[in-house]
C-alpha cells in the first residue's frame, strides 16, 4: 500500500481553516480593500479642471460679460450677477489634456496588471503586493511635485500601474488560506463592504481636506503600512510548492497552526512533503515538454 498524500486544502483542515489567522487574513484584505477604493478613484478629485464659460445665449441683450460661474444680467441700467443656470461651456483644448491623462492611468492599469502579475510568478504573491502598494505610494507623491502637464500623466502612468495589483494580489493569497466553502462568499463581503464604503468616503475627505495635494498625502502614506505584511502575511503555500520551496510552505502551515493554536502531527507534514514532491516532478515534466 503506498503513502498517503495530502493536499494544501486538507493541510488546511489540519491547521485550520477559519480560525483566528483567517479572521486576522480578512480584516488585513479589508484594509487593502479600503486603501484600493481610496487610490483607484482619488484620480477622479486630483484631475485637472478645464477652463470653462457659462453657456449663454449670444443673441440676449441683457446679458453682457460670461464668466466662470456667474453671468452679468442688465437688469434697469443696473448690471447684476447671477449663478449660470444655462450650464457651462468647456474649453475642448485642455479637456482634451485633461482626457489624455485620465489615458495615462488606464495604460498605467493596464500594463501594471500585466506585467506584475507575471511577476507574481517570479518573485512571489507578497512581494508583488508590497511592491504595488510602493507604486501607488510613490506615483502618488511624485503627482504632488509635478510642475506641468507631461509630469503630471507619468506620474498617474506610475500610480496607475499600481491600481488592482495592489489589492488583487492579497486577493490570491487569502483564497489559499481560507476555508474553501467560505471563499467566495467571504472575500466578496470584504470586497463589497470595505471597497464600497471607502468609495462612498472619497468625496467627503477630498471636501474636508480641501487641497489635492494634501489628499494625495492622505491617501498615499497608509500604503505604507503594507511593508508590515512581510511580517503579517504568509507567501502563497502553492507558489511556494510550485517553486520547490516545500519547507518554507510548511512553515507557513505550522505559523498558521500556531496562531490558531492546533498541533500538526509528523504525520501530516511528511504527508504533504509526498504532495508536494509529486506536484513538482508534475511540473517539471510539464515543462519538459
Amino acid at each position: 500500500m503506498g503513502e498517503e498524500m495530502m493536499d494544501i486544502d486538507t493541510m488546511l483542515n489540519h491547521v485550520g481553516d477559519f480560525g483566528r489567522f483567517q479572521i486576522i487574513l480578512m480584516l488585513l484584505f479589508s484594509v487593502i480593500n479600503a486603501f484600493s477604493a481610496f487610490h483607484y478613484f482619488g484620480q477622479t478629485f486630483i484631475s485637472i479642471v478645464p477652463d470653462y464659460e457659462c453657456d449663454i445665449d449670444i443673441y440676449d441683450q441683457n446679458i453682457t460679460i460670461a464668466r466662470e460661474c456667474h453671468i452679468s444680467i442688465l437688469v434697469n441700467d443696473t448690471y447684476i450677477d447671477e449663478p449660470c443656470t444655462t450650464g457651462w461651456k468647456f474649453d475642448k483644448n485642455n479637456t482634451y489634456g485633461f482626457i489624455s491623462i485620465i489615458e495615462e492611468v488606464c495604460t498605467g492599469s493596464v500594463i501594471g496588471s500585466l506585467a506584475l502579475g507575471v511577476l507574481g510568478d517570479v518573485i512571489g504573491r507578497l512581494h508583488v503586493l508590497v511592491t504595488a502598494n510602493l507604486l501607488a505610494f510613490a506615483g502618488n507623491i511624485a503627482t504632488i511635485f509635478s510642475s506641468n502637464a507631461g509630469l503630471f500623466a507619468a506620474s498617474r502612468f506610475i500610480a496607475g500601474c499600481a491600481t488592482d495589483s495592489n489589492f488583487f494580489m492579497m486577493y490570491i493569497i487569502v483564497m489559499e488560506y481560507i476555508k474553501p466553502s467560505l471563499r467566495t462568499l467571504g472575500l466578496n463581503l470584504c470586497i463589497g463592504i470595505f471597497y464600497c464604503l471607502s468609495c462612498m468616503a472619497v468625496p467627503w475627505v477630498a471636501v474636508l481636506l480641501g487641497n489635492w495635494r494634501m489628499f494625495l498625502v492622505f491617501i498615499s502614506v497608509p500604503h505604507l503600512f503594507i511593508l508590515g505584511f512581510y511580517f503579517l502575511v504568509p507567501e502563497s503555500a502553492q507558489w511556494l510548492i510550485s517553486k520547490g520551496r516545500t519547507e518554507e510552505a510548511i512553515q507557513c502551515f505550522r505559523r498558521i497552526a500556531k496562531i490558531n493554536k492546533r498541533n500538526v502531527s509528523d504525520k501530516a507534514v511528511e504527508a504533504l512533503k509526498l504532495y508536494c514532491s509529486q506536484h513538482v516532478s508534475c511540473e517539471q515534466t510539464h515543462e519538459s515538454f
